[in-house]
């Protein structure tokens, strides 16, 4: 495999551990911060995946047009980064609608780029073999982010799991635009 590949799965590896990390715990936060029902936790993940999924549309259009894709990678990393800080200033539903708009915003920037960057360094005759390794990554890393949330959460709080969650985010990002741009 080719260097980078190496450094986008060891890049996308932190933000896939960072959003997990609440993915099983969501519904448990959403009722102990914003004292939320089922109701609630059901329409913040729809405003998620709603505005994901409408702007993506748009900006992907956007995204190819661009010379340096690698740069919304970069962006949507740093994104997310922000809405996971965002969650430590969340007291009402409507705070709570706010950030899954930016997470959305986040996710619908940089998952198309990623996979046009990822898709760009394939190497030919390993396209299966490559794109397996990508999702053996989500489902690999998705289990440990769970357990990791869990254990935070658990044993300190949402406030350290989300400033954790920020973090990887940040150093995903960080390690895609400390790449020369010629390697990426």
């Amino acid at each position: 495999m080719n260097k980078a590949l190496k450094i986008l799965l060891w890049a996308d590896s932190l933000y896939t551990l960072s959003a997990g990390m609440l993915g099983p715990i969501y519904a448990i936060f959403v009722a102990e911060k914003v004292k939320g029902d089922i109701l609630t936790t059901s329409l913040s993940w729809a405003v998620f995946t709603f505005v994901s999924g409408l702007t993506v549309i748009l900006l992907s259009r956007l995204e190819e047009k661009t010379k340096e894709t690698e740069k919304w990678v970069i962006a949507g990393y740093f994104l997310a980064a922000l809405g996971y800080i965002g969650y430590i200033f969340i007291n009402n539903v409507a705070g709570l609608f706010i950030v899954q708009i930016l997470l959305g915003l986040g996710a619908a920037i940089n998952k198309p780029a990623y996979d046009a960057v990822y898709s760009r360094h394939l190497e030919k005759e390993k396209y299966v073999t490559q794109w397996g390794l990508w999702e053996a990554k989500e489902s690999m890393v998705g289990a440990l982010a769970a357990v990791s949330g869990g254990l935070l959460v658990t044993f300190f709080s949402f406030n350290l799991l989300f400033i954790l969650m920020a973090c990887l985010a940040f150093l995903g990002g960080f390690i895609v635009l400390l790449q020369p741009r010629e390697l990426i």
